[in-house]
């Protein structure tokens, strides 16, 4: 088999692709708040009620801290605390003040931090860290865009005789995701629906307690009903899981496939366990006649939809948009393609307000566009556009 590691760094985040044969498979995020992070919170409000602090930990939903008598916090006040469970859909991480390090590399990281909030234990670069996190499955091909983030590898690498160095490459046109199908893979991965080569498709709606699943498909001509249904769902399988590790789904998952494919027959109850395998921890609890199979995923990372999106919308049930961090992520990977473009341009990058102001409230990205290419970019509101709209525009 083919693995390939993508790999994208931009000024707001570096994200990270898994390739199998050609195929996306899986993603990875510096933006993802991952269990054992280490944080410089800020308190956001003191629930007594609950006996809890919500803290602000950089973005995303605030987190649960549990308080007791011992803790003297309060509003605004900054709070080492390490992520004792990720973010769930609509619900912020536990958060725990026991941190597990010794006190004087506590004072040191939050010494170097500066500002709150902020990630505590930020020791080794992005690249590395998502080089790390798919390293288990054995890449040959590792391709890097951005010229920081490649160098921090080769020197990771390096130093740890990794054997793969030799296949390490710089990607230095820009666009790597895009090039690699990755941007298209991530678009379908937020899309309820997928449709499948033989006309079915798969339909996913995610809630709080589960992930429900439907199998769609329709007999076809040539064979027996039953026949083709258990065919169809035969070849839906590998892409379901496919979409399940692309979407990073945790907990129960529940898929619906047409009863007359399952009832009297394994193939179906092999094809299942068989396409577990290539999800990490899945776990197969029943298959019955009715056509239900559920599994339980380990849920170590918000879900693609949760981590990208947000729940926006009135009414009973609501919808969901792009967070404002992904559309300033968007807008700045756009700004970052041309300025390296046009080494000589100057350029207005422009957005809706409350994009413009989280651009503003992290000066960090800024500064990596400046010290790449220079003070040559400016930010603007762009009013009367859509929340989506974004835009980057030469100054002539």
């Amino acid at each position: 088999m083919s693995v390939k590691l993508l790999i994208e760094e931009s000024p707001a985040e570096t994200r990270a692709a898994l390739t199998k044969n050609g195929q996306v498979w899986s993603f990875w995020f510096s933006a993802d708040a991952q269990a054992g992070g280490l944080y410089l919170g800020k308190v956001k409000s003191i629930d007594r009620k609950l006996q809890a602090a919500f803290v602000d930990i950089g973005f995303g939903e605030a987190g649960f801290l549990p308080i007791t008598n011992a803790h003297k916090l309060s509003e605004g006040q900054p709070v080492p605390v390490r992520i004792k469970r990720p973010a769930t859909s609509g619900k912020g991480p536990l958060l725990t003040t026991q941190l597990g390090i010794e006190k004087d590399s506590l004072v040191a990281f939050v010494e170097r931090a500066g500002d709150t909030p902020a990630k505590l234990d930020q020791i080794e670069a992005d690249a590395v860290q998502a080089y790390r996190h798919f390293e288990k499955f054995q890449p040959w091909e590792v391709i890097v865009s951005g010229t920081s983030a490649f160098l921090a590898l080769q020197a990771y690498m390096s130093g740890e005789k990794v054997e793969a160095l030799s296949e390490l490459e710089a990607h230095a046109d820009g666009g790597l995701f895009e090039l690699e199908g990755v941007e298209e893979a991530i678009e379908q991965a937020l899309s309820r629906t997928v449709t499948l080569p033989g006309g079915g498709r798969l339909i996913f709606d995610e809630a709080e307690a589960l992930t429900a699943v439907d199998v769609d498909v329709a007999a076809t001509q040539g064979q027996s009903k039953r026949g083709s249904i258990i065919k169809a769902c035969l070849e839906a399988i590998p892409e379901l899981f496919r979409q399940l590790s692309l979407r990073r789904i945790g907990g129960q998952v529940v898929i619906d496939f047409p009863a007359l494919a399952v009832k009297g027959g394994g193939q179906v109850r092999a094809a299942l366990k068989e396409a577990a395998k290539t999800l990490p921890g899945a776990r197969l609890i029943r298959l019955d006649d009715t056509g239900l199979a559920i599994y339980t995923v380990p849920r170590r990372h918000l879900s693609l939809l949760d981590l990208l999106a947000e729940y926006h919308g009135p009414g009973p049930i609501q919808g969901r948009r792009l967070s404002t961090h992904a559309l300033a992520a968007e807008v700045l990977r756009k700004a970052d393609e041309q300025l390296r473009q046009n080494p000589s341009g100057r350029f207005e990058i422009l957005a809706t307000e409350e994009v413009i102001d989280l651009m503003a409230a992290k000066p960090d990205w800024q500064q990596k566009l400046t010290t790449q290419y220079g003070a040559r970019f400016s930010l603007s509101v762009s009013s009367k556009r859509e929340r989506e709209w974004s835009d980057v525009r030469e100054i002539r």
